[in-house]
């Protein structure tokens, strides 16, 4: 009740000293960018710089290409997965044609095995439906304006979805 007070006569400054850290699986590179852009967090994302996809290329079918198939009776879905299935061999193709180069050219590595640098440069074809993980940490006050802009209907549906489930867990514990 005290918080709530202070909070409702614009002394929100005691939220600053608690904090939630979320670890958050199954969104996309695109989610993840909006994420970030609330700066006073904590963040600690999966690379694409040193993670191979070369075996696993994870990525998050937009709800909208499902609603598509449901509207029109149609394969969007599909269609968007073979995409990603084309997108993931050109990276393998630009992961072997890049590894190759730098081992015959003794390209300079700077400490980093040929397949680190394939990695970190094949990534460029990747789109922003890969999927990501990333481990976030707010304290209340931030969390208030991350959610008073992501559970916004102007939101795009999976941050506004991925703040909705935060939302929960932050009334669970608090």
């Amino acid at each position: 009740k005290f918080v709530g007070m202070l909070s409702s006569i614009g002394h929100e400054s005691p939220l600053e000293h608690c904090s939630f850290t979320f670890a958050i699986e199954g969104i996309d590179r695109a989610t993840s960018h909006q994420l970030v852009r609330h700066r006073l967090a904590s963040y600690s994302q999966q690379s694409q710089r040193y993670v191979n996809l070369g075996e696993v290329f994870d990525f998050i079918t937009p709800q909208i290409i499902s609603d598509m198939d449901s509207f029109y009776g149609t394969e969007h879905v599909a269609e968007f997965e073979e995409d990603m299935k084309c997108i993931h061999s050109m990276y393998k193709k630009w992961q072997g044609v890049i590894q190759k180069f730098v081992e015959e050219a003794n390209y300079p590595t700077y400490g980093m095995t040929p397949e680190k640098v394939a990695n970190e440069n094949a990534r460029a074809v990747l789109p922003n439906a890969c999927e990501t993980k990333i481990v976030v940490t707010m304290n209340g006050r931030s969390l208030l304006n991350f959610f008073e802009h992501r559970c916004c209907n102007r939101a795009q549906y999976q941050i506004r979805e991925l703040a909705g489930l935060m939302l929960e867990e932050v009334r669970t514990v608090a």
